[in-house]
């Protein structure tokens, strides 16, 4: 291949630089007739509809939530990458190309509350340059990177000449300025990785792999979080592409590639998985081997001399693998996953498969296919393996009706170590795969990514569903959720869902002594021996760190009460509705008035949940009631009291008191009482308050002000207790009560 491409350059640099070998590559033009016979390439796929849209069916394994926009704009968005932050697992970073006709720039996004929503711009931050191919990583300490080409302008337009690096050290607030990793005659499809895990002898080394000059595959590191790069290593004699680094549970660095050696002119299919390791932090590899064969999906049209293909109606497909590896505690830690789309059988439709090694890349296993069988293509396949867990998680694209281009996204979860997956559609909406409006080489964007982490995978595609490519991330969260009643008065049973398959759970509760349990797969009986709280949990046998729980409780309690007004004063009495809440199944209900009270209170259903309650004055009132099982009953209550002025001149709640008390004094005539009472000339009449404790000393004291019935004194910060409440109007005692505080 190195003769093919040295002896052939001239050739292949007359039809646009060998027709974007780059194929994570984007091409300025304005070429109107070539941009016309584009559009005419395009199939319209009459199954698709853009306005429409329908649920997911429900999980065969795990919550999907629905898929978020990540950043809606004018700007196609296409080709994600994106990485976890592990040391603070809602935080993710997510890099894509956003092409504009003539241009290819480079966005990049964040979000902080995992997913929910995002931060960012279809620009690189802090002034930050690029041409495309985006790559993401988070270091073991939480830094994290965004890596892009960068361009030069020759004659051929503005060319990816290396690569720069910048970095947040706060998840995203702020941005470092670039940091060229490598310049190159020659470049493209660079990736980056950095070593997260505190323990390895690497950790937070920054590693990139590329294209380089002849079509050979490069390599360089930086132990400064990207500051330096170390002056590249070649690693291949013969064309290598897609590049794809990681790093391995002992500082191992890893890297893999398409294999082109030995292709005839023309033949863009991949031949098989190029691969080479280090074991000193990547100061040094081994020899570049083929290790598996398998033929690609890529090709070559010597007609158009592009590699548009309409099988996928006419978008480029590249066959590039990708790589994660099993960073767990459990049995298969250190095992390296690859995912390859290859042709089936070798000349048939594109199908998405997994092979794995677990002897650092020595041997590996046959490939299996992992993409759903009905597909007429399956394409854009990206791993990525949860390092909490040890759950495989492949994305990709399918055409999954039984004709046409419409497009689903679909993720492949295997949770025994990639021997067995598992598919959903994750994408709530169907797109048409197409080039991108107006763009040359049936360039839609050339991979689509998943990063995974505690149980909870967030997978990222881009597409056309507004009319527009825009990048959207669906999260899919695999913790067991244990459903059942959380409070009982004897037994019950709880049954734990959202599992993967192949797996199966044990059951444990926390402390003992409040419930025994009777385990059943995945249902467990539980049993009451005392009153108390505990807390249940479903443990997945087979993958470490992933379990559910649940709070239980055999304690009957009130969870709440509900109380409001109901109906204007009447004789200087306030209606309210209360309404109390059992946490389990019960009877016996009776309301009472708390004591010490300072009103008077009329029941009208005082042996149901729920009852109307008139009141002058006010004061706390309780509701008792006995669990389904007869036991002692449990208690919950609430405040209320009648603003009323009606019958009591002066008025005081809540009492008891918590936090403030309000004093209403019906002895004030307002301006409002004034004015409708025909008096033109309104004299406001003012009163203080005085709060003693029971040695007499005065701890709080207000004043009404411009005739206002009511004073306001703030009683938080006194204790417990009993208190005495003066009400003084024209300099002499007009009233005394006795006011409760009570927290």
């Amino acid at each position: 291949m190195k003769t093919l491409i040295n002896a052939l350059s001239i050739f292949f640099f007359s039809i646009m630089l060998f027709i974007n070998l780059a194929n994570g590559q984007t091409k300025d033009t304005s070429n109107k007739a070539a941009i016309d016979r584009r559009k005419t390439a395009v199939i319209p796929d009459p199954s698709y509809n853009s306005t429409s849209s329908s649920n997911l069916s429900a999980s065969p394994y795990a919550q999907v939530s629905g898929e978020v926009q990540v950043l809606p704009s004018s700007n196609p968005q296409s080709e994600i990458h994106l990485s976890i932050n592990k040391t603070s697992p809602n935080v993710i970073l997510l890099s894509s190309n956003t092409v504009q006709i003539g241009n290819c720039i480079q966005g990049a996004y964040w979000t902080t509350n995992g997913g929910s929503s995002w931060i960012g711009a279809d620009y690189l931050p802090n002034n930050g340059s690029g041409k495309g191919d985006p790559s993401t990583a988070f270091d073991a300490i939480g830094n994290g990177y965004i890596a892009t080409m960068t361009p030069v302008t020759n004659n051929f337009g503005a060319e990816p000449n290396g690569y720069a690096v910048q970095m947040t050290a706060n998840n995203g607030t702020n941005w470092g300025s670039q940091n060229k990793g490598v310049t190159n005659t020659t470049f493209d499809k660079e990736m980056i990785v950095a070593d997260d895990l505190p323990s390895s002898p690497y950790a937070n080394n920054l590693y990139c792999g590329w294209m380089g000059p002849g079509s050979f595959v490069q390599f360089n590191r930086s132990t400064d979080h990207g500051v330096t790069f170390s002056n590249p290593i070649t690693l291949t004699n013969y064309w290598g592409q897609g590049a794809n680094v990681q790093s391995g549970v002992n500082g191992e660095v890893y890297i893999c590639w398409a294999d082109y050696n030995g292709n005839s002119l023309f033949d863009f299919s991949s031949k098989g998985l190029g691969f080479s390791k280090s074991l000193d932090g990547g100061v040094t590899f081994s020899s570049a081997q083929r290790v598996l064969s398998y033929v690609g999906i890529r090709q070559y049209n010597t007609t158009t001399h592009d590699e548009e293909n309409p099988l996928f109606n006419g978008i480029r497909v590249n066959d590039f693998p990708s790589m994660s590896i099993d960073k767990s505690t459990g049995i298969h830690r250190g095992r390296i996953y690859v995912t390859l789309p290859v042709k089936q059988n070798g000349n048939g439709k594109a199908i998405v498969q997994v092979s794995y090694s677990d002897n650092q890349g020595s041997t590996w296993t046959t490939p299996i296919t992992v993409s759903i069988s009905n597909a007429t293509q399956t394409f854009f396949p990206w791993v990525s393996v949860d390092s909490s867990t040890g759950i495989v998680y492949v994305i990709y694209y399918a055409f999954d009706q039984s004709s046409g281009f419409s497009t689903n996204t679909y993720v492949a979860t295997s949770s025994d170590g990639g021997n067995t997956f598992s598919n959903q559609k994750v994408s709530s909406v169907a797109h048409t795969t197409a080039p991108i409006n107006g763009f040359l080489y049936g360039y839609e964007g050339d991979y689509i990514g998943i990063t995974s982490y505690a149980m909870k995978a967030y997978a990222a595609w881009m597409d056309n569903r507004t009319n527009q490519w825009q990048n959207y991330v669906a999260k899919i969260d695999n913790t067991p959720i244990i459903s059942g009643t959380p409070a009982f008065c004897s037994s019950t049973t709880y049954t734990a869902t959202n599992l993967l398959p192949n797996t199966t759970v044990t059951w444990s509760v926390s402390p003992t002594g409040i419930v025994s349990l009777a385990p059943s797969g995945n249902q467990v009986t539980v049993t009451k021996i005392s009153q108390g709280f505990a807390t249940l949990t479903a443990t997945v046998n087979q993958l470490p760190n992933m379990a559910g729980t649940l709070n239980i409780t055999t304690y009957p309690a009130v969870s709440a009460v509900s109380s409001s007004m109901s109906g204007p004063c009447a004789n200087g009495y306030q209606t309210w509705y209360v309404s109390a809440t059992p946490n389990m199944s019960a009877g016996n209900w009776q309301w009472t008035v708390d004591n010490p009270s300072s009103g008077t209170y009329n029941f009208q259903n005082p042996n149901s949940p729920s009852t109307y309650v008139s009141v002058k004055g006010g004061g706390g009132i309780s509701v008792t009631f006995k669990d389904a099982c007869g036991e002692t009953s449990a208690k919950g209550g609430v405040t209320i009291w009648s603003p009323c002025t009606g019958g009591s001149a002066v008025i005081i709640y809540p009492n008891p008191a918590s936090n403030q008390l309000t004093i209403q004094n019906g002895n004030i005539t307002t301006q409002a009482q004034a004015a409708a009472a025909g008096q033109t000339a309104f004299q406001p009449q003012n009163y203080s308050v005085e709060l003693f404790d029971a040695t007499g000393k005065v701890l709080k004291s207000g004043q009404s002000s411009n005739g206002d019935q009511n004073v306001i004194l703030a009683t938080s910060d006194l204790l417990n207790g009993t208190y005495y409440l003066h009400i003084i109007q024209q300099g002499m005692d007009v009233i005394e009560k006795q006011v409760i505080i009570q927290h």
